[in-house]
């Protein structure tokens, strides 16, 4: 039977949707929305998610009645007269967009009418180094959780850039473990939170690359955020975030239980006093 806090959290967040789409302060929230599938989907509730996928499709790319489109979206000038510059396509967004569609079983080459995923991640991945970037007239936004969203999608749909956009995403992890948020950081000497690196793991694991460097990384990462867990069970965010607080807390419980625990199981994170050695990392499915 599904927990009853699996129950619970799963039915509040089917609460804070509409049509499968979820609105923040601006209004429909496509990324939002992805953040609702995405723990729908891990809780087992298959139909909620298929409905975000559903619901964000018209919130993809620029519309009349869509102006701000979330994988792409018409740009203009800041300044009067406010002329348009050009068509920007967002790396992370793109990513976590067709991570998405892949977990809820859909492909994102074809999920959509109105963008191949795939192929617009693809043209956001270099060639040579693997590491996305936004083609934007507003900057490059792009991080090392996008990166994560991309090696899990392209992977999954038998991408020649799959690789090299796996070595970059290694290539952000510290030898303690955690993973940088900065592409292209090398900066191992300031502790993060473990947002990133919880992402991290979690897509690596539904990417499906089997290959011992990528389960060594995972791992590696899984131990850290054991070990990082304070003794009240719960995890500390980020200098942006910090103290103990849901997000991080939620993310780093999800982490290290991602395979073999949907359709009802979830991660038990308890406080460390309590936690006998054989318990911990232990899913109770």
């Amino acid at each position: 039977a599904e927990p009853q806090p699996s129950r619970l959290a799963a039915d509040w967040i089917s609460t804070q949707l509409t049509g499968g789409v979820a609105s923040g302060d601006f209004g429909p929230d496509a990324g939002l929305s992805i953040d609702a599938g995405l723990a729908l989907d891990a809780l087992g509730r298959d139909a909620a998610a298929a409905s975000v996928a559903d619901g964000i499709g018209a919130l993809l790319t620029t519309t009349e009645a869509n102006p701000y489109g979330y994988v792409s979206s018409d740009e203009y000038d800041f300044e009067p007269p406010y002329d348009f510059t050009q068509v920007g396509y967002y790396a992370n967004a793109t990513a976590k967009a067709a991570a998405f569609a892949g977990r809820v079983g859909r492909d994102p080459r074809t999920a959509y009418d109105s963008v191949d995923l795939i192929g617009q991640l693809e043209q956001l991945t270099d060639d040579t180094t693997g590491v996305i970037a936004d083609d934007s007239s507003y900057g490059n936004y792009a991080n090392a959780i996008g990166q994560s969203f991309a090696v899990e999608a392209l992977a999954r749909a038998g991408s020649p850039e799959a690789d090299a956009a796996t070595d970059a995403l290694l290539a952000q992890q510290c030898p303690k473990g955690y993973f940088l948020f900065d592409l292209g950081s090398t900066d191992c000497g300031q502790l993060p939170g473990p947002d990133t690196t919880a992402l991290a793991v979690i897509s690596l694991r539904e990417s499906g690359i089997t290959s011992a460097r990528v389960a060594g990384a995972v791992s590696l990462a899984t131990q850290w955020l054991e070990n990082m867990q304070q003794t009240d069970g719960s995890f500390v965010g980020d200098a942006a975030t910090p103290g103990s607080n849901a997000n991080s807390t939620g993310l780093a419980g999800w982490g290290p239980y991602t395979r073999g625990c949907r359709q009802g199981g979830h991660g038990r994170w308890r406080p460390r006093g309590r936690r006998s050695g054989s318990e911990i990392g232990r899913a109770h499915v």
